[in-house]
């Protein structure tokens, strides 16, 4: 299967980029004095920009998947069950961890 790389598309990608940048800024701004709320809710768009932009993205693909697996007590940032607390902490560990050793 072959993709057409034209302007159009190169556009429409940039675009979609912007909106998704704009989505996240707007969620951190809206989420900055919040703690558990804000950072939940900031999670997914988060994750969606960081996919849908970078370029090696298997690893944050499944963290998005798993990010919206989880219930809606994490993603709202309520008090999750202990075991979902786990999962949070393995998928945010999964996320960090990179950046963490290239530093």
């Amino acid at each position: 299967m072959f993709l057409v790389c034209d302007a159009s598309w190169d556009r429409e990608l940039l675009y979609l980029d912007l909106a998704l940048e704009n989505t996240v800024r707007a969620a951190a701004e809206r989420g900055s004095g919040a703690s558990g709320t804000g950072a939940a809710a900031l999670m997914a768009p988060l994750l969606q920009n960081l996919v849908l932009s970078a370029g090696d993205n298997e690893e944050l693909a499944y963290c998005l998947k798993a990010w919206q697996a989880l219930p809606d007590t994490v993603k709202t940032g309520r008090y999750p069950a202990k075991d979902d607390a786990l999962k949070v902490e393995v998928l945010l560990l999964k996320l960090f961890l990179p950046f963490r050793l290239s530093a």
